[in-house]
């Protein structure tokens, strides 16, 4: 059965080791404990001279809030190769037919969206799906 654990007293030393760590900033600590409390902007390391990446601004748009829903609405929020319902916890994904960055004049065009599930999202980018279904569909 193997020896069971015995809780112990921590020595004086070890009792500094912890106080020193725990004193140390930490990224899931809120507030001035965290160590990146107040760095933004150019004080932050993770600064890109002030923008963001395209598709995070498109993605945090209103206009694609409201694309999204008018396409669930569209597909009876239901997967379009399986017909299972879909919603953010289970799994809701918008497939770009057409790739994203290929064709910008298509982000937010409804026939170039379909609704999957995180299932079949999958298998469409996966060597399974080998008859290369649900990706570029010709113009």
């Amino acid at each position: 059965m193997g020896k069971k654990f015995i809780s112990r007293r921590h020595s004086e030393a070890t009792r500094l080791k912890i106080a020193r760590a725990v004193s140390k900033p930490c990224p899931a600590r809120r507030g001035h404990g965290n160590g990146m409390y107040g760095r933004n902007g150019k004080a932050n390391p993770n600064f890109k001279h002030g923008q963001s990446p395209e598709r995070q601004r498109v993605y945090s748009s209103a206009a694609w809030q409201e694309f999204r829903r008018q396409v669930c609405e569209r597909d009876g929020h239901r997967c379009r190769r399986c017909g299972e319902r879909v919603n953010r916890k289970r799994g809701m994904h918008m497939h770009h037919l057409r790739p994203w960055k290929a064709h910008p004049e298509l982000r937010l065009a409804p026939d170039n969206i379909v609704l999957l599930c995180r299932e079949c999202h999958e298998w469409v980018h996966s060597a399974a799906n080998a008859g290369r279904e649900w990706l570029e569909i010709p113009c």
